[in-house]
């Protein structure tokens, strides 16, 4: 019942991330509410955030299967060996998990080889997944693509998505580089034959994974043999079996057929995130609020795309005074050359996302989930620019549900910004769509379906 005293302890292991912790705490106050003690095992570094939601925090640093630094031989011959050890050793940190009393964790999708130590801990775990990735399935395509199913054409369909995959696995394409960077890429023939050797590159470096990398292997093998369900997906391997999706099916591809289950939390969008207050008397109410913000990863992408973006922005609001513009920006990297701003753009470091979204007519981003979520929960379009990993992914379903536009990093200029602007703003099928989104995912907040399916996986 909500409101009665804890009775079961979950631990939650979230990807270490501000936007992965968001996703969950909506889950985590409903369950809450409904008797469960909830606790937050994450590197230091997160802990000030998580706990300024009223959440307990236990500091842990994520270890993962490691390769000895030893010839290659030794590696191969010596992997279950070594296997083993690992696993051992990441129990033994993790045993406080079994003496607190937790009845279940909710991990991570791609943190599958923390399954495989619960399992061994004799605590059960379920997969846990803040955007809308997916092992391998051909009737979709992966989440770093821009590509859409296309409908009514069930053999062009999958033959586009199966060399989406294959190529996304093979030879790395879709600018997927797990570490979410789009380079600027060389034109001409320089810029075809740097893409042949990385394609060429990616490509060796898979067929050569039994030998470069012998103990990930025996970790995926020993996962396996203990029953928990590891496939490959866009994201590299993660956990395949029953998944908790955290955010709405309404802004996913249409539902697949794949044997995976997928239960959709909903829109996981907690009305009681703490943030600081907007002091809005420094903004014009006669004139439309565009919001840029590109996450809390800002300095993490590539710094020539980046400042494009910024310059473009900044240069296209100067030129419309009908228009005020909040930019997520560094004013000591990005706006030295611009100053003084005028009085139609108001610049900051961080704005408080969900307090600025009831305001704003307009959100440009980059497409990381968490904002898709936000905007859409608050009836806001979108322009995207994506970054890349799987902002390319949920560009092409927020155009799908004509949402908003999708614009590329590696071209935007001034007059593109003013044209994207223009059109939305002036598009009331853009709004219109985006506010039919919200209330669907209004409606759809509750997340009671999946504290029934959390209760049915807790040990009594």
């Amino acid at each position: 019942m909500p409101g009665s005293p804890p009775t079961h302890k979950i631990l939650i292991f979230a990807w270490p991330e501000t936007s992965a912790y968001n996703a969950t705490f909506r889950l985590s106050r409903v369950l809450s509410q409904h008797g469960y003690e909830i606790v937050y095992a994450l590197p230091a570094r997160w802990q000030e955030h998580v706990a300024r939601q009223g959440f307990a925090t236990v500091e842990t640093n994520l270890q993962h299967p490691q390769e000895k630094p030893d010839h290659w031989l030794t590696n191969l011959t010596h992997s279950q060996e070594q296997a083993q050890q690992q696993i051992l050793e990441l129990c033994e940190s993790l045993a406080w998990v079994k003496s607190g009393g937790f009845c279940l964790v909710l991990l991570h999708s791609n943190l599958w080889q923390y399954a495989l130590v619960f399992h061994k801990l004799g605590i059960p775990s379920v997969a846990m997944n803040p955007g809308l990735g997916s092992t391998w399935n051909l009737e979709i395509p992966p989440i770093f693509s821009p590509l859409q199913p296309l409908s009514g054409l069930s053999l062009f369909n999958y033959l586009q998505n199966s060399f989406a995959w294959l190529t996304l696995r093979y030879f790395g394409t879709f600018n997927h580089r797990y570490h979410g960077i789009i380079q600027d890429n060389p034109v001409g023939f320089t810029g075809m034959a740097a893409s042949m050797w990385a394609g060429a590159k990616h490509f060796w470096l898979t067929l050569t994974e039994p030998l470069r990398l012998p103990v990930y292997l025996q970790w995926l093998h020993l996962a396996r043999h203990a029953g928990i369900q590891v496939s490959w997906g866009d994201y590299g391997h993660r956990l395949s079996g029953p998944e908790l999706i955290l955010g709405p099916e309404a802004v996913d591809f249409p539902k697949r057929k794949s044997t995976t289950s997928r239960l959709y939390a909903g829109a996981c969008f907690d009305p009681q995130h703490a943030e600081e207050s907007f002091v809005w008397e420094h903004l014009n109410p006669q004139l439309p609020v565009v919001y840029c913000a590109i996450g809390s990863h800002g300095a993490y992408w590539n710094q020539a795309n980046r400042r494009r973006l910024v310059d473009s922005m900044i240069t296209a609001f100067k030129m419309q005074p009908s228009w005020q513009l909040l930019l997520q920006a560094d004013p000591d990297v990005d706006l030295a050359s611009h100053l003084p701003l005028p009085e139609n753009i108001h610049a900051a470091v961080w704005f408080p996302q969900q307090q600025v979204l009831q305001h704003a007519a307009l959100m440009i981003s980059h497409g990381g989930f968490g904002t898709v979520r936000e905007a859409l929960y608050n009836g806001v379009p979108l322009v995207i620019f994506p970054f890349g990993v799987d902002q390319p992914g949920n560009a092409a379903r927020v155009s799908r549900l004509g949402a908003g536009l999708v614009g590329n990093i590696q071209t935007v200029t001034p007059h593109t910004i003013t044209t994207v602007v223009d059109i939305v703003l002036n598009d009331p099928a853009f709004r219109k769509n985006a506010l039919r989104l919200s209330q669907i995912l209004q409606a759809g907040n509750s997340c009671e379906e999946a504290v029934a399916f959390i209760s049915t996986l807790v040990k009594t």
